[in-house]
This record gives C-alpha cells, sequence and structure tokens, in this order.
C-alpha cells in the first residue's frame, strides 16, 4: 500500500497506516517481544498466512515493524516492534484496547474478554471495583470528611480533582488527586469507610492510582499531618518524606486537628516516584 501525496491532516496519514482489519492486532501481538510467523499466526484467529505476510509487510515498510533473519536450517525469521515508531503506536494501541475492554465490560461482554486470554476474571474484577466519579462528588461529603475534617478546605480542589472509589459490595473507599504540574500528580484525599478500615483498601487505592498513571506523572505526592497513623501508612506504600509546611493546620483550619492523640501543626509531604 502507498501513501497518498496530499493529505490535509497527520491521523489521516496514520489510518492510512494501520487502516484494515488486522494490523493494530499484529502490533499488539507483539508488544512483549519478537514472534516469528508461526507464532503470529497461531496468536491472532481468523488470519491467513497469506494476509498476515501482507500486513507484516506494509508495516515494515512504514517503519513500524523489523525483521530478523537468523541463519540455519531451517531458517528462522523474528518480527518485532520498532524502537522508535513502533513502540509510540502500541502506547496508542494499548490505549484502544482499553476503550475496547471498557465497552465491553459495559456490554455485558466480559465473558469472551477471559475466553480469549485478554484478561483473567481476577483482572477484571480488580479493574471493576475502581470507578471514576464525574459529578455530584459531595454525595461522598462523608467520606471526604474523614480525611479532611473541613468542607470549605474540600472545596479548595474538589471540582478540579479527578475523584475514584473503591466498590467492593458497596462502596468501601475514596481517592481525590490532582494535577500539581511539573509532573507531579498529588492525592489530595483518601479514606476507607470505617468498619473497613485496615483491610487493605487505602493500600489498593494508593497502588490504583499508581498504577493508573504511572508513565504520566513522574512524581505522586501526599500531604499528611506529621501523626503517628498516617505517615507511617504511606511510608508502607512506598513514600519517602519530601518537605514540609510549617503551621499549615493552625493557619488554614477554624479548629485544631487532632489524630492519634497529636495535635497536627505542620504539612508533612511525602512523595513516591512513578
Amino acid at each position: 500500500m502507498k501513501i497518498r501525496n496530499e493529505y490535509t491532516c497527520p491521523l489521516e496519514i496514520v489510518h492510512d497506516i494501520i487502516k484494515g482489519k488486522w494490523k493494530t492486532i499484529i502490533l499488539y501481538q507483539m508488544k512483549d517481544g519478537p514472534l516469528s510467523l508461526s507464532e503470529l499466526e497461531k496468536g491472532i484467529e481468523g488470519i491467513t498466512q497469506k494476509m498476515l505476510l501482507e500486513q507484516l509487510n506494509e508495516l515494515i515498510q512504514f517503519g513500524l515493524v523489523e525483521k530478523k533473519e537468523f541463519q540455519g536450517y531451517p531458517l528462522h525469521v523474528e518480527y518485532s516492534i520498532t524502537e522508535k515508531r513502533g513502540k509510540k503506536m502500541i502506547e496508542a494501541i494499548s490505549i484502544m484496547q482499553m476503550v475496547g475492554i471498557e465497552y465491553m465490560v459495559e456490554n455485558g461482554m466480559q465473558e469472551a474478554l477471559i475466553e480469549k486470554g485478554i484478561v483473567t476474571a481476577e483482572q477484571l474484577d480488580s479493574a471493576c471495583l475502581f470507578k471514576e466519579v464525574k459529578d455530584n462528588k459531595k454525595r461522598y461529603l462523608d467520606l471526604l470528611l474523614l480525611a479532611d475534617e473541613q468542607e470549605d478546605m474540600i472545596d479548595r480542589y474538589i471540582e478540579k480533582g479527578t475523584m475514584y472509589v473503591l466498590d467492593d459490595n458497596g462502596v468501601k473507599g475514596e481517592c481525590v488527586v490532582t494535577d500539581e504540574g511539573n509532573g507531579i500528580l498529588e492525592i489530595k484525599n483518601i479514606a476507607t469507610v470505617p468498619g473497613c478500615q485496615g483491610k487493605g483498601y487505602g493500600k489498593a487505592l494508593v497502588n490504583f492510582i499508581a498504577e493508573k498513571y504511572a508513565g504520566k506523572y513522574c512524581v505522586l505526592q501526599v500531604g499528611t499531618g506529621d501523626s503517628p497513623m498516617t505517615v507511617p501508612f504511606y511510608e508502607k506504600c512506598g513514600f519517602v518524606r519530601s518537605h514540609c509546611i510549617r503551621n499549615f493546620f493552625t493557619d488554614n483550619y477554624d479548629h485544631p486537628i487532632y489524630e492519634g492523640g497529636v495535635q497536627l501543626v505542620d504539612m508533612i509531604y511525602l512523595q513516591r516516584t512513578l
């Protein structure tokens, strides 16, 4: 296939490069490393060897795939994603894959995902636990106030932040994160339902955020009081102390804040590399 001489948009070029039934599937098959022709053919249901070879040759032509031949008998050939353009395309296709998974889950097609080995039942269950809250975030105000006792302080970040709840046969916890610029994502509020504390839900929320935003941000940051309850929790989650804002709680809250028998005065920031 030849690229046209004239285009009105770069997306038209990308569409022409990967259009058709098989190209994105072929590329995604190679995301974890080189594969032989027979391995590719075996992993793609319904494709013929003739069609596979045609599509591979076009992907090689466009610089997305490279072909290596190894001397010997019989001759061994491997196909792999190119370091520059191919890996960029895999990032885009991975997002497309997630959109497809979400659509299939929303439309009751989970069994097909499991049967084809795209996800395991355990992974699907885990993915369904965490849900983004896009509107009426204050319906979880009781939970939010567990982590931040003053509503007008919550108002400072609730709308600009992205909120998630952990739903395990009912909401067990919530987390709000904000983009602080310079590659920093900050956990502004994280709380677990009192009767469910100590069961790993808080750590699950932290790990979910870290995994979801890995590669999109450099640092995951959280601010907390210098409390014997919260600081050790974050340290167990892989955070280390970064810096401190003096008198944050006494300057910004209209009443003394106590946690674990200690009055909170300074804001302690901890960071974790993503």
